[in-house]
């Protein structure tokens, strides 16, 4: 029996290193070499270099109908013109049945001649995305997208040379699952935009600067190759921290159906046929609503077979930890998990974006806390005005001239040294605080950088037995062995619909794949 994976797992480990390289070149051609690149050049008799007729025909005739184009896209806009052009934003329409995945307003508004527009078509689902979107994804999302490495049209011929006008087709890929992808990427790239470390700590003050540390400058050149070792691995910890990171998770799920106790007297291969492809219909349906994650973990043969069935391994309870401390906590279920229509094969994927100081989450926390914080410095101070104009003092009449003169002028100056209550946010009080004096830093493993752009597999085996119901379509008369339990079909009827429960072991293959990815780096 032929792997259903096979289009996958064909794709080694080296390759796959090379997949976001070989989509990067096919979307990095400039468009004089998209159109046919250089023309041949043929030698006369006297040595010069010059086009051939045809080609010289065809060079001036090509720029006779570019020439044309573009004067008359000048005065009338006809709908027949390209969708896309990178020269004006006017001309670009968007494709109404489609789903946009940047700003297209500021898309032209930035530098994008580099950055083509991909049309991409999911299950006659179109998106349109940017170059610089695609290869943002991690190696483990390409891979699925793209198992060989290459673009391929609707007729499954790969692209040479990808451009504007080109509908990219993907196979074998749920569209449900790409928008889930994409939403949660795009989600993560704006948090890096618009909310930066830089500027929280600006706004809440930076921690190095507290703890007296330098941030480089001249005298940093002037540093040791351990320190430069040390502060490489440094910043990667930092980028685990400061930059949204995401876990992906994938399962690739194969499934054997074996029917048990159960025959067809006479035997028929239709009826077979028909049983068989029931039976498969029923245990997949049963294994897509299993959405726990942990659960494939548990029905592993190493661990059914154990004394102790409800404990895992070494190496399975230590995967366990490591994502339960990523956040995703026992209980968690897959994000997305969609069946094959094709295959008896289930592929399950979920993102978990780590709990840093990027997230949202993060963000309003230190928020709250800083607020209930300058609030009760601006409580603190009031009340402390409050009490030093309540403070008595003896009368004028038992005071000296120079007495008088002098309270007047103490009073004046500690009168000066009270600060205002409008300028206790940023005043004084607030001085030698940091970004986590409102929040603490989250702690992160630092063992997931293993992952990052180092995609690792694992793979293992489980078996279940179960009763499965299906439907049949046509009437049938069971007789069942009072010996063994067996059910036996003897007499099928034609016309109506038969309701049985069927016993089945299914061989279950499951096959992880975790990556840690770190938008921006």
């Amino acid at each position: 029996m032929s792997n259903p994976n096979k289009l996958v797992t064909q794709v080694s480990n080296t390759d796959a290193k090379f997949i976001g390289a070989k989509l990067s070149s096919q979307v990095s051609m400039s468009r004089h070499e998209s159109e046919g690149g250089k023309p041949s050049l043929s030698r006369t008799k006297d040595g010069k270099l010059v086009l051939p007729d045809d080609e010289y025909l065809k060079l001036k005739q090509k720029r006779s109908n570019s020439k044309s184009r573009s004067s008359s896209a000048r005065r009338t806009n006809d709908p027949n013109e390209d969708i896309i052009s990178h020269k004006s934003h006017h001309n670009y329409q968007k494709d109404p049945r489609a789903k946009y995945y940047f700003d297209v307003d500021d898309y032209f508004s930035k530098d994008h001649e580099n950055n083509l527009i991909i049309h991409l078509n999911i299950q006659e689902n179109h998106y349109y995305i940017t170059r610089e979107q695609l290869l943002a994804l991690p190696e483990s999302l390409l891979l699925c997208l793209f198992p060989n490495g290459v673009f391929s049209n609707r007729n499954g011929d790969v692209i040479q040379t990808l451009t504007e006008k080109d509908e990219v087709y993907i196979y074998n890929f749920s569209n449900k699952s790409f928008e889930y992808i994409m939403d949660t990427y795009t989600e993560a790239a704006y948090d890096l935009e618009n909310y930066s470390m830089q500027k929280l700590y600006d706004t809440y003050g930076d921690p190095k600067k507290k703890n007296g540390e330098s941030s480089g400058g001249f005298f940093s050149h002037f540093s040791s190759n351990s320190s430069s070792s040390l502060s490489s691995k440094q910043t990667e910890i930092n980028l685990l921290n400061e930059n949204p990171a995401i876990i992906v998770l994938r399962e690739d799920l194969d499934y054997y159906v074996v029917e048990t106790n159960i025959k067809v007297n006479p035997n028929n291969h239709e009826i077979w046929d028909i049983l068989k492809r029931s039976c498969k219909l029923s245990v997949g349906a049963y294994l897509q609503n299993d959405l726990d994650i942990y659960d494939g973990l548990y029905c592993s043969n190493k661990v059914s077979s154990s004394s102790d069935p409800t404990k895992l391994g070494s190496a399975e309870q230590h995967l366990m930890d490591m994502l339960i401390s990523s956040g995703l906590k026992k209980g968690s279920t897959w994000g997305q998990r969609s069946q094959d229509p094709d295959k008896t094969v289930i592929s399950s994927l979920t993102l978990i974006r780590l709990y840093n100081a990027s997230t949202k989450e993060y963000r309003e926390k230190v928020a709250k806390n800083f607020a209930a914080f300058a609030s009760s410095n601006i409580d603190n101070k009031l009340l402390t005005k409050t009490q030093s104009h309540n403070v008595l003092t003896p009368t004028s009449s038992r005071k000296s001239r120079w007495a008088k003169l002098s309270a007047v002028t103490s009073g004046s100056k500690s009168r000066s040294r009270t600060p205002n209550t409008e300028d206790s946010i940023n005043g004084p009080s607030l001085a030698g605080k940091c970004l986590y004096d409102f929040e603490p830093k989250p702690e992160l493993n630092s063992k997931l950088l293993l992952f990052w752009k180092k995609p690792a597999r694992k793979c293992w085996w489980g078996q279940v037995e179960m009763r499965v119901p299906i439907e049949l379509p046509f009437h049938v008369e069971l007789q069942k062995d009072p010996a063994d339990d067996s059910l036996t079909i003897v007499k099928v009827l034609s016309g109506g619909y038969s309701k049985i429960e069927i016993p089945v072991r299914v061989h279950i293959r499951h096959v992880w794949t975790l990556e840690a990815s770190i938008v921006g780096a």
